[in-house]
């Protein structure tokens, strides 16, 4: 039995057929997954935490032509202004479907047919 956190499939006559790495991303950090191989079948454990967190930021599309790059607080704003309209598109959805879900709970059941 071994662990690794890049494992990579093999056909029957050892051909190399693809070699994922293991790895979640949250935010802008990405964290390994242990993989425990033992003979056909693969045990994976994420590895969530400090110790093995790696900092790695994700590029924004058009980074290098957008206008917030020569400043940090031009950053800042247009940060801002994608976290408020993610908001305000999601808040109404989030809204809607907790008043569908306290209706439904609040239903009385319909009577069965005997």
């Amino acid at each position: 039995m071994s662990t690794t956190t890049c494992s990579t499939i093999e056909s029957n006559n050892g051909t190399t057929l693809a070699g994922p790495e293991l790895s979640f991303r949250v935010d802008d950090f990405v964290f390994p997954i242990a993989a425990q191989i033992h003979d056909r079948t693969a045990t994976l454990t994420p590895l969530f935490d400090l110790a093995h967190a790696v900092y790695r930021p994700v590029d924004l599309p058009y980074q290098n032509t957008a206008p917030w790059k020569t400043t940090p607080y031009d950053r800042e704003l247009a940060t801002w202004a994608r976290m408020t309209s993610t908001i305000s598109v999601g808040a109404p959805i989030a809204i809607a479907s907790a008043v569908q879900y306290f209706i439904t709970i609040n239903a009385p059941f319909p009577a069965s047919a005997k």
